[in-house]
């Protein structure tokens, strides 16, 4: 895994920002038209049904901010040969993705025009922002594992996965048509995404270079919502913004300076906490954790995402195939917490036993791992890669079970979710504008248990749900775009 790197073009002159394995250089931009480079890694094709992609959007802002406009797309001009792109139906941003089959890395130059209305001024500046994804088919696919801790299963048999083949109505019921279990009591509508039609995952967990990245997009009230210490002063002592600490905690490197002043704030990865930031050994390539759902809404509309279901979940791990009973994302119940991180904080941080031994969810408390944000991918070998080896789900997202969560949106008959996904704009106070932000995220984890036998973790095992409250470590996410 490699930095991802996000480009802010004033005019001419090139500033850096990170993320995670795709990089953005070269920014030019010309009235309405945005022509940029773009690079990822570990990039492949079989075929249109099975390929990643890396979801594109533009920020743009008069003289350079403090904060950050959405663009939206027009057109898209040009692509390199031997790739294609597809515009958001809402305009926020796009698609792109090889067009033909091939494996490695994937390099391509872009150009892109903006809507006219969408720019400010003479001196506009952009920032090109990049997210590596992976294509989920329209396909079939089993619904629960008929082991796990609370899964979901046929109605008239709880060791039997339900079988979702449309995006029609579940029924809810003891029939052997009907589903139950998933912590949901109700008849799921066709509004809700069920799984079964197509979208794009974030191929990883967010990273805490992506958050800054976030970050120092916004407005400073906004900065402040969307971290935990306290901002609203003019110095802070606890400058480990998002654990709320002198120090960090748990490798949650994100920081920002003592002295804040009072206008918008720059923040930054520190992992080594030598106050220079974004090194080559400062974690920004590791998950990011300590986020609310508040945050996690926000992020998602600032993107122009929208949340997972907990079915999109499942048939993103599983994919068509039957289930295995207490199955992790890797298609096994193989758990293996030995070994310990070498290289911390680099990009290309490792465990030790990565690549040699499979189904790794680095869980041991004795080698000071509890919560603790690792690389994101950083378990997949450079050869002889296989599921279990690589902890990849069936289209090859990484991590899906993993010590950080996935939250997920499930069902909920009092505050239903059908389909909302952000546009990039958020509202005045920093918070998400799209959808209802109050409903809950069901939580795909491990339950606080570090034992290699427990139903945490499993891709079907409901644990439980959260809503707005404390920022726990393990909190992460991924996002989706149903195009």
């Amino acid at each position: 895994m490699k930095r991802l790197f996000t480009i802010a073009a004033v005019l001419f002159v090139i500033l850096q920002g990170h993320a995670n394995n795709v990089e953005i250089s070269n920014v030019l931009k010309s009235g309405i038209s945005v022509r940029f480079d773009v690079t990822w890694e570990n990039s492949w094709r079989s075929n249109s049904t099975y390929h990643d992609a890396v979801w594109i959007f533009i920020k743009n802002a008069p003289n350079g901010g403090p904060s950050w406009n959405h663009s939206r797309i027009n057109t898209i001009a040009s692509v390199g040969s031997g790739y294609t792109t597809e515009i958001a139906p809402d305009e926020s941003g796009f698609i792109l993705r090889r067009s033909f089959n091939q494996h490695g890395t994937a390099s391509t130059s872009v150009t892109a025009h903006l809507h006219f209305g969408d720019l400010e001024g003479v001196y506009q500046d952009v920032k090109v922002m990049a997210i590596e994804m992976v294509y989920i088919p329209t396909e079939s696919f089993y619904l629960g594992d008929g082991a796990s801790d609370r899964t979901f299963h046929k109605g008239d048999d709880p060791a039997v996965s339900y079988h979702v083949q449309s995006e029609d109505v579940m029924t809810h019921g003891t029939g052997p048509n009907d589903f139950d279990g998933g912590l949901i009591g109700a008849d799921i509508p066709v509004s809700f995404p069920k799984g079964y039609s197509d979208f794009y995952c974030m191929k990883y967990q967010l990273t805490q270079g992506q958050y800054v990245d976030f970050l120092n997009c916004l407005p400073r009230a906004a900065q402040d919502l969307r971290t935990n210490t306290d901002l609203s002063g003019s110095s802070i002592t606890n400058r480990y913004v998002m654990t709320n600490t002198s120090s960090m905690t748990y490798s949650n490197g994100i920081r920002c300076d003592a002295d804040i002043g009072t206008g918008n704030i720059t923040f930054y990865c520190d992992h080594d906490g030598d106050g220079i930031g974004n090194e080559s050994n400062d974690g920004l390539s590791k998950v990011c954790g300590y986020l609310i759902i508040q945050d996690v809404y926000a992020y998602l509309d600032w993107a122009g995402l929208a949340p997972m279901t907990t079915l999109e979940y499942e048939k993103a791990c599983r994919g068509p195939i039957a289930a295995v009973p207490l199955e992790l994302a890797w298609g096994s119940s193989l758990i293996n917490d030995t070994g310990s991180i070498q290289n911390d904080g680099s990009a290309d941080e490792t465990w030790t036993n990565s690549g040699v031994d499979g189904g790794l969810i680095t869980l041991s408390s004795s080698a000071g791992t509890i919560n603790k944000a690792t690389r994101v991918g950083l378990n997949a070998p450079a050869t002889g890669a296989t599921r279990e080896l690589s902890n990849a789900s069936f289209y090859g997202l990484m991590d899906m079970t993993s010590r950080f969560d996935n939250l997920c949106m499930y069902y909920q008959s009092t505050a239903p979710y059908a389909g909302e996904e952000g546009d990039g704009t958020l509202a005045i106070n920093g918070d998400a504008d799209f959808m209802d932000i109050a409903i809950k995220f069901q939580v795909k984890k491990w339950s606080g248990t570090t034992s290699t036998t427990g139903d945490g973790g499993r891709v079907s095992s409901a644990n439980g749900n959260t809503g707005a409250g404390a920022r726990f470590s393990q909190n992460s996410f991924r996002g989706v775009k149903r195009l």
